[in-house]
């Protein structure tokens, strides 16, 4: 005969029964989260795919990113190669202090330029990884923003930490996206989902950009062919003037030849009179 269970025994059942339900319970958020995150990179990729290759593109990368991370203020910035500077494109995450925060800064932060003076930063923007970013405001607006007006922002929006990511494809940088978390919030969480979806942004802005190269280069051999069109159509003007000309001088000639042809024949029958009434 078995013996009753010990107290001990009935407790070691009971924390593997609860260890099962905590595992149950994970497994299933973590499934959830999964199939949470695939439905959203499918539905931006779509979006990316059918979206117009225009500036509000940016606004959706922002709108997109907010969504994915939640309660956050974000930048979408832009990276101009000629001038090396990073143009914030697009603001989320403001709300009811927009205009508290445009009245601090004195104008509108979508158009700021902020040149990037690091090269190490610009390289580890370009592998499009997510990476701590720098203490604060000021130092994130590299001294553009009066290090007074980053400090009241920051508390006007109780801002935390900052993270920083680039839109990136294949070593090529397109732009950047800041993410600044709310202070006393549990830190950035989905980190791999963010990198992802920020691949897909890249590969869209790629796709933009190359668009609008192509749309150039359509352009500038139109107008070259219209330009040598015109200079054809000059030029067979030209030649057709010539040929008319040609032909008048030529029916003058033979007019000339036919009336020194009559006159040897006029002026043995009458002199200048024969000429003249031959002619």
């Amino acid at each position: 005969m078995t013996g009753k269970p010990t107290y001990e025994d009935l407790q070691r059942r009971v924390e593997d029964l609860e260890q099962k339900i905590t595992d149950r319970k994970r497994d299933n958020y973590m499934l959830k989260k999964f199939t949470r995150d695939l439905r959203f990179l499918s539905r931006t990729s779509t979006e990316f795919l059918e979206f117009p290759p225009d500036e509000s593109i940016y606004q959706l990368i922002g709108e997109r990113l907010k969504e994915l991370v939640g309660d956050c203020l974000i930048t979408i910035n832009s990276y101009d190669k000629e001038t090396d500077t990073l143009c914030t494109r697009a603001v989320e995450g403001l709300g009811k202090y927009s205009k508290a925060v445009l009245k601090l800064i004195g104008k509108n932060p979508v158009g700021m330029s902020f040149p990037i003076t690091d090269e190490g930063g610009r390289s580890q923007l370009a592998r499009g990884k997510l990476v701590t970013g720098p203490p604060g405001l000021y130092e994130l607006s590299f001294g553009e923003i009066p290090a007074g007006i980053c400090r009241r922002i920051e508390d006007l929006l109780s801002l935390g930490d900052i993270y920083a990511i680039g839109l990136a494809c294949r070593g090529e940088l397109f732009g950047s996206a800041i993410i600044i978390t709310r202070r006393g919030s549990s830190g950035l969480v989905g980190e791999d989902v963010v990198e992802t979806f920020m691949h897909q942004a890249a590969v869209a802005l790629q796709r933009s950009e190359a668009e609008k190269a192509l749309q150039k280069a359509h352009d500038e051999l139109e107008t070259r062919v219209e330009e040598r069109t015109a200079d054809l159509a000059k030029a067979s003007e030209k030649v057709r003037l010539g040929i008319d000309e040609r032909k008048r001088a030529e029916v003058a000639l033979r007019g000339s030849e036919a009336r020194y042809a009559l006159a040897p024949a006029a002026a043995g029958g009458g002199g200048w009179d024969g000429i003249v009434q031959a002619s």
